[in-house]
C-alpha cells in the first residue's frame, strides 16, 4: 500500500518523529506534502517529499495540557495545501475546534 501525508505537523520529543521502513514493491510509495516535520530530510527514491518544513517549531497552545492550536508565530501557519482542503471539503470544512477551515492561508495540524 502506499501513503499519503499532507498539510500535517509530525512532531514529538525525540529527534527523529518519522522514520519509515520501504521496500520497493512496483506501484507503492510515499508522499509527504505541505507539512512540519521533527526529523531528517527523507532520502529514500520511495518518498516524495514536497514543500515541507523540517524541524520548525509549530508553537502550540499547551502541549503539556494536550492543547495542540496554533500560536501566532507558528511555523505551521500559512503552509498547507488549500487544494486539499478544497478537494475533501465534506471531511476537511472544518478543524477540531469546529472552526471553519479556509481554502487559503491554511495551516498544517488539526487546527486553523
Amino acid at each position: 500500500d502506499s501513503m499519503y501525508f499532507a498539510n500535517c505537523i509530525i512532531e514529538g520529543s525525540q529527534g527523529n518523529e518519522f522514520e519509515q521502513d520501504l521496500h520497493p514493491i512496483a506501484g507503492h510509495v510515499c508522499k509527504i506534502t505541505n507539512s512540519l516535520i521533527r526529523g531528517s530530510i527523507p532520502t529514500s527514491t520511495l518518498i516524495t517529499n514536497t514543500s515541507n518544513l523540517f524541524n520548525s517549531d509549530p508553537k502550540f497552545d499547551n502541549p503539556a495540557g494536550y492543547s495542540f492550536k496554533l500560536n501566532s508565530g507558528s511555523a505551521a501557519k500559512n503552509i498547507a495545501d488549500g487544494n486539499i482542503v478544497t478537494s475533501y471539503l465534506s471531511y476537511l470544512s472544518f478543524d477540531l475546534s469546529n472552526s471553519p477551515r479556509p481554502t487559503f492561508s491554511v495551516s498544517a495540524g488539526a487546527y486553523q
